[in-house]
């Protein structure tokens, strides 16, 4: 009977260190990848959330929330095409939203209230640029 419990948990614990070695490559493409486009944007403050086939990037209290909408928009499409064009989990995605954040302080309390996002679909985005 032990042998048996111990067969099936093998499945089980290679599966579970398989997730985890997926998921920790998903996160260090991710830092990855906001690096990057810091380094293109020039800008600090970026996360990244990757939800299923539905990845987002946030600008925590940027300089572009304050922009006016059209330029927003056209600084939303350039960072999601450079997503397409560096994002080694690019082709599994469905959705890239791209959200500039703006934020002040007040008290010692500071907040950030999140701009309208952009989202783009690979359909919008075209094909990711040659090498």
């Amino acid at each position: 009977m032990r042998n048996r419990n111990r067969v099936r948990l093998v499945p089980l614990l290679l599966l579970g260190i398989g997730l985890a070695t997926a998921s920790c490559r998903d996160l260090a493409q991710l830092v990855v990848l906001s690096a990057g486009i810091g380094r293109e944007f020039h800008v600090t403050g970026i996360s990244s959330n990757l939800s299923g086939s539905h990845l987002t990037i946030v600008f925590e209290n940027s300089r572009f929330a304050a922009d006016p909408e059209p330029v927003r928009a056209a600084t939303a499409r350039e960072v999601a095409e450079y997503v397409r064009d560096h994002y080694p989990g690019y082709p599994e995605l469905q959705q890239v939203t791209i959200q500039f954040g703006s934020g002040g302080s007040s008290g010692g309390f500071s907040s950030s209230l999140q701009a309208e996002g952009y989202t783009f679909t690979p359909a919008d985005l075209g094909p990711a640029a040659g090498p």
